[in-house]
């Protein structure tokens, strides 16, 4: 039997990618190679800042992500403030570990909406370099549940 969760899936196509190097080279990312989940998938880019620090923004969203934000986030920052907003204030700290140990994450979490409603959520993130070997992306997919 193939493997379904989204999560295990993307993460064995960024080792595919990856093969032997320490990181991917994003410019080797086929969205289409993931068609079937990347409507829940979203791209951030990694610029570096101060400190050592990152400054991440989201260049891409998959239209399920859209819908359940509420509306499209291209070009946000991604911060923990600016994701707690929907329970994402956990994404937002795990991306910076992902870009520090470059290394693929995965977390689980859940969260109360304004409605009331619970949503339990699993997510990957996964970084990715450019030719110098430097993060610039991180590509991260979301599954969820609403109860």
């Amino acid at each position: 039997m193939s493997e379904q969760r989204l999560t295990s899936r993307l993460t064995a196509y960024w080792h595919t990618l990856r093969k032997e190097a320490p990181l991917p080279n994003f410019a080797q990312f086929n969205q289409s190679a993931i068609g079937d989940i990347w409507q829940n998938c979203l791209v951030f880019t990694a610029q570096p800042s101060t400190a050592g620090n990152y400054a991440f923004r989201v260049q891409a969203l998959g239209e399920n992500l859209i819908q359940f934000f509420g509306h499209d986030l291209v070009g946000r920052e991604a911060s923990r403030p600016s994701l707690r907003a929907f329970g994402g204030g956990k994404i937002a700290a795990e991306i910076e570990i992902a870009t520090a140990t470059q290394t693929p994450v995965e977390i689980e979490g859940k969260f109360v909406t304004d409605q009331n409603k619970v949503i339990k959520y699993r997510a990957c993130l996964l970084p990715f370099a450019s030719a110098s070997q430097n993060v610039t992306h991180i590509v991260a997919g979301l599954s969820w549940r609403e109860f």
